[in-house]
């Protein structure tokens, strides 16, 4: 029977029941979890501005009013609601074998259950541009810069950049969505790398090997990985 409001924090609640009953539940610039529990609202205003809001595994129940700004909306088989940021993969060039194509392509579907996935082809150099690598590098990163919306966080794919675990991913991807980042974006560069702007623009540089990988190899791996990321969050059945 009274106002609740969080702002500018995490809020989870897990295991439990969670109940809102004639009143008013805001949620503003916050992370909004709750994990394997019942939650009602019932009779209220219950508003998400702004935020990562997230029901899992639970019973959801609505007999009131739900409102819901600037985040993304699933509803999956089981009946949960998931309110997540979103994903925004970046890259350069369209892919030109099939067979990549498709499996990327089959992974960021896969990817559409958890989260909602938004993928930017930007035009790679070519002629003579292509062959001077400097000046490849600045053509495309200017619409490599113009794609990445200005409040996300960065993920850039960098040969020189930090080699972490799936696991290790995954709570990096579960800490930026707790704390409430409304867009996550992974750029992948071209065949000849990045300009050093784009590379200041990332919040963090991510290596997927000390292995060399061609560029349409890497952004199926790029999928893939982060698909697997999100089976690890959702305790969702993957092959290891």
């Amino acid at each position: 029977g009274s106002g609740f409001r969080v702002q500018g924090s995490g809020f989870r609640v897990q295991g439990s029941g969670f109940r809102v009953q004639g009143s008013g539940f805001r949620v503003q610039g916050s992370g909004f979890r709750v994990q394997g529990s019942g939650f009602r609202v019932q009779d209220s205003g219950f508003r998400i501005q702004d935020s990562g809001f997230r029901i899992q595994d639970s019973g959801v129940s609505n007999a009131g009013k739900i409102e819901v700004f600037d985040s993304g909306v699933i509803l999956n088989s089981q009946f949960s609601v998931l309110l997540l940021m979103r994903i925004r993969f970046v890259s350069v060039g369209k892919m030109k074998a099939k067979e990549y194509a498709a499996l990327a392509e089959e992974y960021q579907g896969r990817l559409g259950r958890f989260v909602r996935l938004e993928e930017t082809t930007v035009r790679e150099s070519s002629g003579s541009l292509a062959n001077d690598t400097r000046r490849a590098q600045e053509f495309e990163a200017t619409s490599l810069l113009a794609a990445i919306p200005e409040d996300a966080f960065v993920i850039l794919l960098e040969v020189t950049g930090e080699m972490v675990s799936s696991e290790e991913l995954a709570e990096r991807i579960r800490r930026r969505q707790d704390s409430g980042t409304k867009t996550l974006c992974f750029v992948v560069g071209g065949h000849s790398g990045v300009a050093e702007s784009v590379k200041r623009r990332a919040d963090w540089q991510w290596s997927l090997s000390k292995l060399t990988f061609t560029h349409e190899m890497a952004r199926v791996l790029l999928a893939e990985q982060v698909y697997r990321a999100f089976t690890i969050l959702n305790n969702f059945p993957y092959s290891k």
